[in-house]
C-alpha cells in the first residue's frame, strides 16, 4: 500500500475521532472533565527551559535540577487547578441556560484538546523515534519532508522525548496522590514480587536437579535440533510453569493486602499525607523505570549483549552453529542500539535521565 494512501487513512481516522471527542465533551460538560491536557502543555514548556543548562553541566546537578524543575511545575500548575477546580466546585456554578451551554461548548473544546494533545505526544515521540532511529527506511523516506521543516530541526527534534516524558511523570505523581501511599505500595510490592516470581522460576529450572532434570526431558522429546537448543526450550517451559504457580500466589497475596487497605480510613491530615508520600512513591518508581531502561540501552549499545552471545557461540563451538545466524543478527544490532541511545538523550529531561550519575554511558556533547 503506498505511504499516500496510509497517510489518507489516519488523516480520516484522526477526523472521526475527533469529531466523537467533540461528541463525548458536550455531553460530559467541561466542569466534569480533567484539565490535564491544558496544564502538561505549560509544565513541558516550562521543563523546555533545561536546554539552557550548559551541556557539559556535571550529570548530578543537571538530573537534580530537572527533577527539582518537574516536580515545582507539577505542583505550582496541578496543584493550582486542583484548588481552582476546588473553589468552582464549592461555589456551585450557576444553572442559567447560558452557562450550561457555555459548560457543555468548553466540554467540548477541552475533549477536542485531550485528543490533539494525545495525538501530539504519541505522534511527536514517534516521529522523535523515527527521526534518530529508523533514518534510511521506507518510513524515514515517508515523512522526510517534515524533518527538512525550521519547526522541526529547530525545536521540536529536540524536545519531542520531552512532551512524553512530561506526560508520564505528571500522570505518574497525579496518580500517586489520588490513589495515596498505601496502594501505591501494594501495586510496588506486587510488581516487585511478579519480576522475583519470574527469576525465581528461571533459577529453580536450571539450579533445582528435579526441575532440571524435568527441562531434560522435555528438551528429549525435541527431536531434530541441537541438545543445546532443546535445553533452552525445556528449561523455558519448566520455568514459565513455576512463574505461573508463584504468580497466582502473588496475586492471592495482593487480594487479600487489597481488602485489608480498604477498612483503613484517614482524617484529612493523615490522607493528605498519605496522598503526598503516594505522589512521591509513585515518582521514585517511575524514575527508577525510566533510569533502568536508560541503563540497559546504554550497555547494550556498548555491545553488552554482542559480547555475550559471542562467548556462548565459543562454549557451545560446534553445537551452536544452527544457531549462528541468530548470533549474527543480535551482534548486528549494536548500531541501532547506538540509534536508540541517541535518541533517549535528544531532549533536556532526557538528556538529564539518561546521562545521569548513576551511569554515565557516553559524554555528552
Amino acid at each position: 500500500m503506498p505511504a499516500e494512501t496510509i497517510i489518507t487513512i489516519l488523516i480520516v481516522v484522526g477526523v472521526i475521532f475527533a469529531i466523537a471527542s467533540v461528541i463525548y465533551g458536550v455531553f460530559r460538560k467541561f466542569t466534569q472533565m480533567s484539565w490535564l491536557s491544558y496544564q502538561i502543555p505549560l509544565v513541558f514548556l516550562i521543563v523546555a527551559l533545561l536546554d539552557l543548562l550548559p551541556a557539559k553541566a556535571d550529570p548530578f546537578w543537571r538530573l537534580l535540577l530537572s527533577l527539582l524543575v518537574l516536580i515545582g511545575a507539577t505542583v505550582l500548575i496541578v496543584g493550582g487547578g486542583a484548588l481552582l477546580r476546588g473553589a468552582m466546585h464549592k461555589k456551585r456554578m450557576p444553572a442559567h441556560p447560558a452557562w450550561q451551554v457555555t459548560d457543555r461548548l468548553l466540554g467540548g473544546i477541552t475533549a477536542l484538546w485531550d485528543y490533539l494533545m494525545i495525538v501530539a505526544v504519541l505522534g511527536g515521540a514517534a516521529l522523535s523515534f523515527i527521526y534518530f532511529v529508523l533514518y534510511g527506511s521506507p518510513v524515514w523516506d515517508a515523512v522526510g519532508g517534515f524533518f527538512e521543516l525550521g519547526i522541526w530541526t529547530d525545536f521540536l527534534a529536540r524536545h519531542a522525548l520531552d512532551l512524553l516524558l512530561v506526560t508520564v511523570f505528571v500522570f505518574a505523581m497525579r496518580g500517586g496522590w489520588r490513589v495515596g501511599f498505601g496502594r501505591v505500595f501494594i501495586i510496588v510490592i506486587m510488581l516487585a514480587l511478579s519480576i522475583g516470581s519470574l527469576a525465581l522460576g528461571i533459577y529453580l529450572a536450571l539450579a533445582v536437579p528435579f526441575f532440571s532434570g524435568m527441562a531434560d526431558g522435555i528438551a528429549a522429546g525435541f527431536a531434530g535440533i541441537s541438545p543445546a537448543v532443546g535445553k533452552i526450550i525445556g528449561t523455558a517451559i519448566i520455568g514459565f510453569v513455576l512463574f505461573l504457580i508463584f504468580f497466582v500466589i502473588c496475586c492471592i497475596l495482593g487480594f487479600f493486602m487489597v481488602k485489608l487497605m480498604r477498612h483503613i480510613r484517614y482524617d484529612y491530615f493523615w490522607g493528605t499525607l498519605d496522598a503526598v508520600f503516594g505522589c512521591a512513591l509513585s515518582l521514585i518508581v517511575m524514575l527508577a523505570i525510566v533510569i533502568g531502561l536508560n541503563i540497559a540501552v546504554a550497555a547494550l549499545a556498548q555491545g553488552v549483549l554482542s559480547q555475550f552471545v559471542q562467548q556462548v557461540m565459543q562454549t557451545l563451538g560446534e553445537n551452536g552453529a544452527s544457531l549462528q545466524p541468530v548470533a549474527d543478527f543480535i551482534t548486528g544490532l549494536d548500531g541501532w542500539f547506538q540509534s536508540i541511545e541517541a535518541w533517549l538523550s535528544s531532549a533536556p529531561l532526557a538528556r538529564a535521565l539518561y546521562a545521569n550519575p548513576f551511569y554515565t554511558p557516553m559524554p555528552l556533547a
